[in-house]
């Protein structure tokens, strides 16, 4: 971990040193070979070649590529790079790049990216992104058009999909980010206090979009015995009636625990909520609505009002009734 960090803090250095604005006249060349810059075909001229064929046995600094690029460290082209590319650490791009881009580190763009970008670390595009990049941290400063695949994934405008467990948009108006953390810079928070006939109260916050949102639950309930804790996890929509009305549709998968630390035994309850949302002064609502619930366990903890009947799952049982939520909202 140590040396992976020491490479990408290097990979950066190298592209920040190197990169500047370079709209000089290129000339098309068939090939070049690079031992290490200046020891190439093209020697200190190498920046002012575009090269149809690129082969960089250490590192190579080059004016651009229309063909193939093969670096066994990294490749640097000062311009437009079309076509396949790969580098064994990095690859910076100083133009557009237009093609497949591959490293074993970081892909680094100061221009457009259009096309396949698959990194071991890290993709950077500074002017937009149309395709698709997937890489551990995917950062694009200006738009996405297409998919952002990664742990963590940034842009300024989402018109694509981001995919990842935190995904990080600052317009996400035609774009759709999906994960576990969704943060959307002027999208939609709320947090409910919401009561049912088994969840007896649960605060669930909610982080996303008003079309889209991510949802986490932490509740409390209780059986013949003892107290139970409720952790869920989901996924919800608000579709407006009016300008005081919604209907909220959220979809939920919820562990139940016997005591504050995860419980071995299986215990997933499965909603479903339809919930009707009146405004009751400002960001302030009122909820009430139904729920399909779906109850999964090996060992019953909780008590369930009524059943549709008791399927056996294998090792497991499960349980379905329609139930009713009551509760109010914030929204920020």
């Amino acid at each position: 971990m140590k040396y992976t960090t020491l490479i990408l803090a290097l990979c950066l250095s190298l592209s920040s040193i190197l990169y500047a604005e370079d709209n000089t006249s290129q000339q098309l060349s068939p090939f070049q070979i690079t031992v290490a810059y200046p020891l190439a075909t093209h020697g200190s001229e190498s920046l002012h070649y575009t090269n149809m064929l690129s082969l960089n046995w250490f590192y190579g600094l080059n004016g651009g590529v229309k063909g193939l690029e093969l670096g066994t460290l990294f490749n640097y082209n000062a311009q437009d790079v079309m076509g396949l590319q790969w580098a064994g650490i990095t690859n910076i791009n100083g133009g557009d790049s237009k093609g497949v881009i591959l490293s074993g580190v970081t892909n680094i763009g100061y221009g457009r990216y259009t096309g396949l970008f698959l990194s071991g670390i890290l993709n950077y595009s500074r002017k937009g992104l149309t395709g698709v990049a997937a890489a551990p941290v995917n950062i694009n400063t200006s738009e996405v058009e297409g998919l952002q695949l990664g742990v963590f994934n940034y842009t300024k405008n989402l018109k694509g999909v981001q995919f990842g467990l935190v995904n990080y948009v600052e317009n996400a108006d035609k774009g759709l980010p999906i994960g576990l953390v969704n943060i959307v810079k002027d999208g939609y928070m709320g947090v409910e206090n919401v009561s049912g006939e088994v969840i007896y109260t649960s605060l669930i916050l909610k982080v996303g979009m008003e079309r889209y949102y991510t949802s986490y639950k932490f509740g409390l309930t209780q059986n013949d015995h003892q107290i139970l804790y409720v952790t869920g996890l989901g996924i919800g929509r608000n579709v407006t009636l009016s300008d005081t009305q919604k209907l909220s549709i959220d979809l939920s998968v919820n562990q139940i625990h016997e005591s504050s630390t995860i419980h071995e035994s299986l215990n997933l309850l499965h909603k479903l909520d339809l919930n009707y949302k009146r405004k009751i002064i400002n960001n302030l609502s009122f909820l009430l609505g139904p729920s399909l619930n779906f109850y999964v366990y090996d060992e019953k903890l909780i008590r369930v009002p009524y059943s549709f009947g008791t399927w056996d799952l294998g090792d497991n049982k499960a349980n379905m009734w329609i139930g009713m939520n009551t509760g109010i909202g914030y929204s920020f």
